[in-house]
């Protein structure tokens, strides 16, 4: 992975704990909240506690990604707004969750097709050197407009 590089040094050696952070939520979520948003009444419970662990993500890595962005670390910016989208989409599921029956269905049906949302922490490295090449490319784009080739 890249290391963190930003202009006032405000986040120094943080790359090994968020990696760290974003393998406990996924674990969380797989071990845990996922298993029982399948149950319907269970999922009572579990939809709104993924819900409010959505909005703590969403306010908290919205904040460091804009901390981060104006502090020069883009790969770090980046990286946060990942576990932000995850946390709006931990809002929705867990808003759906709380809906006996169908809900569960909708949740049990989703995670059994293998296509879920994942942390940059929980992605191989060449999941990610996919990911930050995609992004290089659309640098390239917005600063070579005359260029169709890409």
């Amino acid at each position: 992975m890249n290391s963190v590089v930003s202009k006032s040094g405000a986040f120094p050696g943080c790359e090994s704990s968020i990696g760290k952070t974003e393998r406990l939520y996924a674990e969380l979520e797989r071990q845990v909240l996922n298993p029982c948003g399948y149950i319907p009444f269970v999922s009572s419970i579990s939809g709104p506690l993924r819900a409010l662990i959505g909005v703590i993500q969403t306010v908290a890595y919205s904040a460091l990604s804009f901390v981060a962005f104006t502090d020069g670390a883009r790969a770090l910016s980046e990286r946060f707004d990942c576990t932000m989208k995850n946390g709006l989409a931990n809002i929705f599921r867990g808003c759906i969750e709380t809906v006996p029956i169908a809900g569960n269905l909708l949740c049990y049906t989703y995670d059994s097709n293998g296509v879920s949302m994942q942390y940059l922490g929980e992605r191989t490295d060449l999941e990610a050197f996919g990911y930050r090449f995609m992004s290089n490319l659309e640098i390239v784009r917005s600063r070579i407009p005359q260029l169709s080739c890409f």
